[in-house]
């Protein structure tokens, strides 16, 4: 076992299978998250994942917000919210989260460290570029659809190197291979270029991943999207190997009859996470002079939805007054 006691904030499904995960090995685990349904129904009936994997998980703590750590022993906080509820949530955390305590992005989206870096200290914070994810079916029930091996670990500048290595060893073990990463942003590029060209179209059509991956239209906005993103990776330093467009292409088609996370978002009428995706790509584009056309409309098209369901929550609340 480690040392670690720690706490994750966010059980959805990445959060929820992180910890699935870090108690098959025995580790020491908080799980927090404000779904007072969802972690009622993991305190009460333990946490099921099925799908790929098949785990079945109680945990040493059960919180429903981010305030209630300070009462709980953790001495390593990894977060896996949603980039656009991080603002929101950054006062509490800086209540909760000790001097020089470790903390680990296990977020979406380009360069999410820098943004609690600046809070916390780069020296104390790591991200790992998640290659898992699921749907929650259920309160308290999550399916892992897949997990493309390994995840990556790094940081801004290697700091914590060795704590980073050690906790990859840890989730190795697990059965969640990690590995570190000399340079974690290449690999975030490679994320966040993957999912900038699919998932902004699913979530734009309602269409499922393999759906709009066999659909030739879509299909070439996939294709687009894709060579935009690996030209500017390109200008700013990373270059991929000479095959990565056909790896891309064939990673994305292989994607399964689900939903991603975006698409739910748009459901559920909360805002995605376009910020740290398609917009990420545009606003580097602009930068090193490399045109973006179609990222930026898959960028623009999503915000508009999301204004679309903001007005809509709007005047459902204005009714109900």
């Amino acid at each position: 076992m480690s040392n670690f006691k720690t706490a994750i904030i966010g059980a959805g499904p990445v959060g929820a299978i992180l910890a699935a995960f870090m108690k098959k090995r025995n580790e020491y685990v908080t799980i927090v998250d404000t779904n007072r349904e969802h972690l009622d129904a993991i305190r009460t009936q333990g946490l099921k994942v099925s799908g790929i994997s098949e785990l079945e998980s109680r945990f040493d703590n059960y919180l429903y917000s981010i305030s209630e750590l300070s009462g709980v022993e953790h001495d390593l906080v990894i977060v896996c919210l949603k980039t656009p509820v991080m603002q929101k949530v950054m006062p509490d955390l800086k209540k909760v989260i000790k001097k020089n305590e470790k903390i680990i992005s296990f977020q979406n989206g380009l360069y999410t460290e820098q943004f609690l870096g600046e809070v916390f200290g780069i020296e104390n914070v790591l991200r790992v570029v998640v290659n898992y994810a699921g749907n929650i079916i259920a309160p308290g029930q999550i399916r892992m659809t897949f997990f493309n091996k390994p995840n990556h670990i790094g940081s801004m500048n290697n700091y914590s190197r060795e704590f980073g290595e050690i906790f990859a060893k840890v989730l190795t073990e697990a059965g969640l291979d990690t590995f570190w990463a000399e340079d974690i942003r290449k690999e975030e590029w490679i994320k966040v270029i993957l999912n900038s060209a699919l998932s902004p179209i699913t979530a734009i059509t309602g269409l499922t991943m393999k759906a709009a991956m066999d659909f030739q239209d879509t299909r070439l906005l996939v294709e687009k999207s894709l060579l935009e993103g690996i030209l500017l990776a390109k200008r700013i330093g990373y270059d991929f190997s000479p095959h990565f467009f056909e790896y891309g292409i064939e990673y994305l088609s292989k994607a399964g009859y689900h939903k991603p996370s975006m698409r739910i978002d748009i459901e559920n009428c909360v805002d995605t996470e376009i910020s740290f995706l398609n917009e990420k790509i545009v606003e580097y584009g602009n930068i090193y002079d490399v045109p973006t056309p179609v990222n930026t409309a898959l960028a623009n098209l999503v915000k508009g939805m999301e204004l679309e369901n903001r007005n809509r929550l709007k005047t459902q609340k204005d009714k109900q007054k």
